[in-house]
């Protein structure tokens, strides 16, 4: 989960300071079998140790979105 706090909220936060997150792509529930949850997917890279600007990709409400997540990640033209 993406607003989750505790521990794991840390976690994501220090990923973030790092530089480790290129992309996060808010995905409509019922993507994953037996779950109605949204996910998110995380993109990852190596730590640069510096800030970093992230992609955020709000596909919550997109038919089929499965299908379009390589084409956002690759062309940011798409996002517009």
């Amino acid at each position: 989960p993406l607003f989750r706090g505790g521990v794991e909220g840390q976690i994501r936060a220090e990923i973030l300071r790092q530089g480790c997150v290129e992309t996060i792509v808010g995905l409509p529930g019922g993507m994953a079998a037996h779950t109605t949850i949204p996910l998110a997917l995380w993109v990852l890279r190596r730590p640069n140790n510096e800030h970093s600007d992230v992609l955020f990709v709000d596909a919550s409400d997109v038919d089929d979105a499965e299908k379009h997540v390589a084409r956002w990640l690759s062309d940011m033209s798409a996002l517009a």
